[in-house]
This record gives structure tokens, sequence and C-alpha cells, in this order.
């Protein structure tokens, strides 16, 4: 691709596309050919043309890897450094065992965020990331991933497991390094520190033992749910007391079979011991353990779902495909499922088309012993229940839906007679005050109407009587003479 091309896929490495930070560089979202992808951009300087050359080299031999646990590279910009993923969308394995409730952190392929694992979910998700391995140790040329972490194994739309960042360890210091240098021991140390070989802590010198370390670390944090070093010490304490093993297991895992979890805690201290030479070998101890496994799984019914999550999960558009359905050449749901010499079970038609190319399995790259294909007519009848089961809740979904519907309706048509109701309520109110205040005014005219004709009507006051005379003047009165006769 070119780097136009990119910068118009993630509009322009746009910072609300980005998914996340790598430990090689900052990871977008972006749309090529109509087809979701996450653009990795290598955090690395400039090197010469040597470099790029060799660049381009190990891109061919990445792109050309292609195994169902595997994020496929679809293709890369030399120029700037630059790769291009499949977009997975169910989160990273670090994101399930140590995010806490809804505040899922997104890895830097992912799209969305998802619920916690189950212990069966934790066995097979190991013994996919064991098969991963095993592909890339015995590809041609080898391939050693360097950088195994929970951050790395990344989860699809079915939660299937798939590595990725594989080859980044190498590519990186391919576009440091100047010219003439060799890839032998490493300039610098390249990893994680939590998951990282001791030997090549100290050594600087790394090997498929080296990933088979990570391996078994990250097994360990898948039993406890815990990150750190520690947790090796943790679970190497508790197998030393048999009556004392239990408590570091991770309670979010459910009701893992103490045997089970005694089996997958053994075999991860094994992978993860100090010592290359005392480790397991990956074809011929980790893988079969681990198929073992989680072939034993299946013998634990897991409980029912509350109702109350099963009607959520009919809500639910998207339906959770069993990963064992699914064929790990296709994806597809399985409609003739078939066991193959190498012990795995795939679609008949893809798995024949398969060995008419190849003669080594596509799941291990081992020699095929033979063409021989089983039915597996358990798994068949399995996927045709699994089927029946969901065209039934898909039926009781649209029945539900339907029925919502109708209630809705009613309940629209309830409130709209409600209103219409009230509405003529408050017309018959307005109209009766209305009425109320006519009569009254109405009364009111009659009453002064009545008082002006009253009024009208009245005879004139009579005269006021006339006032009476003034009394006449008093007269004056003799005096006798004090002499007299």
């Amino acid at each position: 691709y070119s780097y136009e091309e990119l910068q118009a896929a993630t509009g322009n490495f746009n910072p609300l596309n980005k998914l996340g930070e790598g430990g090689y560089g900052p990871v977008y979202r972006g749309l090529l050919d109509g087809i979701p992808v996450a653009v990795k951009v290598l955090d690395t300087s400039a090197g010469c043309l040597q470099g790029r050359s060799e660049f381009e080299s190990e891109v061919r031999i990445l792109s050309s890897l292609h195994h169902p646990h595997l994020v496929l590279l679809i293709g890369s910009c030399p120029d700037r450094a630059v790769l291009v993923y499949e977009l997975m969308r169910n989160g990273s394995l670090e994101t399930h065992l140590f995010s806490a409730g809804a505040a899922l952190r997104a890895g830097p392929h992912t799209v969305g965020l998802t619920a916690g694992l189950s212990w069966q979910d934790r066995v097979r998700i190991a013994s996919e990331v064991a098969t991963a391995l095993l592909f890339l140790h015995t590809s041609l040329p080898p391939v050693v991933h360097r950088d195994l972490k929970p951050a790395n194994i990344l989860l699809d739309a079915h939660m299937t497991a798939k590595l990725g960042d594989v080859g980044l360890a190498s590519l990186v210091p391919t576009l440091a390094r100047p010219a003439g240098h060799s890839a032998g021991a490493d300039s610098r140390l390249v990893g994680t520190f939590e998951y990282m070989d001791p030997e090549y802590l100290h050594t600087a010198q790394f090997s498929p033992r080296s990933d088979v370390y990570s391996l078994g670390m990250v097994m360990l944090q898948m039993l406890t749910g815990k990150r750190g070093k520690q947790v090796f010490s943790q679970v190497e304490a508790e197998r030393r007391d048999p009556l004392g093993f239990g408590p570091c297991i991770d309670p979010r895992a459910g009701t893992w079979p103490v045997a089970e979890a005694a089996a997958f805690a053994d075999l991860a201290l094994r992978c993860a011991s100090p010592s290359r030479q005392d480790r397991p070998d990956l074809r011929s101890v980790i893988l079969p353990t681990l198929m073992q496994l989680k072939q034993r799984t299946r013998l634990y019914d897991q409980q029912p779902p509350p109702p109350q999550q099963l009607q959520q999960e009919e809500q639910q558009q998207d339906v959770n495909v069993p990963p064992m359905f699914l064929c790990p050449i296709t994806q597809d749901i399985m409609d003739e499922p078939v066991v193959a010499a190498d012990g795995y079970t795939y679609e008949k038609l893809a798995i024949a088309e398969w060995m008419r190319r190849s003669s080594s399995s596509p799941l291990t790259n081992l020699p095929m012993k033979n063409t021989n294909l089983v039915e597996n007519r358990t798994l068949r009848s399995a996927i045709r229940e699994w089927r029946e089961r969901q065209q039934h809740q898909q039926h009781q979904h649209q029945q539900h839906q339907q029925h919502q519907q109708h209630q809705h309706q009613q309940h629209q048509q309830h409130q709209q007679h409600q209103q219409h109701q009230q509405h003529q309520q408050q017309q018959q109110q307005q109209h009766q005050h209305q009425q109320q205040q006519q009569q009254q005014q109405q009364q009111q005219a009659k009453e002064e109407s009545a008082v002006a004709q009253a009024a009208a009507q009245a005879p004139p006051p009579p005269p006021p009587p006339p006032l009476p005379p003034p009394p006449p003047p008093p007269r004056p009165v003799a005096r006798a003479d004090s002499g007299g006769w």
C-alpha cells in the first residue's frame, strides 16, 4: 500500500481512529476496500536502503504465514514502516484477564469490549496459542515470536485466539540497525520483562524455548488472574502443599476442577522454568497435554445461565457461535465435520481440498500420517441441535418483539385515549366556567338594570315642612318704687 492510501483509510491517522499504543508503535482503525483493518505505524528511526530491503523481505515471509490462530498480515508500506492487519473484534486476553467491570481497555487490534473468560475458555485459548507457536517454530524459515504476552493474544468475533505482532521483534531491529550488522545476539533486549526468558536476559540469545517460557507465564496468569512474575512462586508454593492448592485460582474463571487446574498449573510451571533445558518440548509434551485438557473440559457441563441472562442473550443480534463448531480452515460453521489424521475436526470439503494441495496439517504444520477422514457424528449432532435452538430462540425472540410491539401500540392507544379524555374534560370545564361567568355577568346585569328601573319609577320626595315662626320678644316688667303708698 502507498502511504497516501493508508492516510485516506485512517482519516490521515486521525486520533479518533487510534485503537491503542502497542509495544512497537500506535495502531489505527482503517477501512481499505470496504474491509476494516488495523494499521500499525512502527516506531523506529529511518534506516538505510539495505535495512529497508531486508524489511520488505521479512514482510513477504510474514505475509505468507497463514494460520487460523495468527492475526493475518494483509500488507505493508515499506517506505514508512507501516503494517496492515486484519481487525480483531473481541479485545485481547489482557483485557479479559486484568480489566475490571465495564472499563475494559481495548487492545491495539480491537474495536469492542467483551466479558470475562471461563476456565474452559482459558484452557482452549492456551491450546490455540500453543498450536500457533508450533506452527511458527516449524515454519521455513522458523519464526520466534519473542514478545508473547496477553496483550498480543487477540480474540476474534468467535472468541478464537490469534497471535498478534508476529515477527515484529525482528522487523524493528532490521529497520534500526546499520548496514552490515548481523542479527545474532541482540544489541538491545526485545520483549516485555514480565514474560522475558531469564536466560535471554543474561545472554541476549533467544530460541523457540524463549517463547515456551512466555507461554508458561501467560498460562500462570490465566490460572490466577494476576500480573507479575511473582505468580510463579505463588503457584509453585501451593503445588508443594497437596492440601493447599486452590486459593490461587482466579474465582472469575468459574468452578475450575482441582484436578484439571492442577494439571494446567503443573504444565505452566514446567514451561516457565528458569532453565531452558528443563522446559518441555512444544510438539511432544505441551501441545498434546493441552489438547487432552481441552478434550476433558467437555466432560464438565457448564451451569445453565439464569433466566434473566437468557433473555438478554436472546435480545442480542449477534449470535455467539461455539468455537468448536467452526472449521479451522474456513472459520464457518461446519455441516459435515470430519476428523483428520492430525486429530482435529474440519469441514469435509475444506480439509479434502487442503490435503489435495498439501500433506501437512493446517494447524500443526506437521506431516499427516494418512488421508483418512472419520465422520464426527457427535459434533454434527451437537451443531444440528444448536442450530435448532438458535432457530427456536430466534422465533421466540420475534414473537417477543411482536408482543412488545403490540403492547406498545396498546399503550400508545391507551395514552391517546387518556389524552383525548383529558382534553374533553378540559374543554367541558372551560365551557362550564364560561357558562358560569356568563350567568354571573347576566345576573349582575339584571340586578343593575332592576336597580336603575326602580330608581326611575320612584315618586319625588315631599317638600320639607315649613319652619315655625320665631317667638315674640319678651315685654319689660315694671319694678315697684321702694317708697310705695
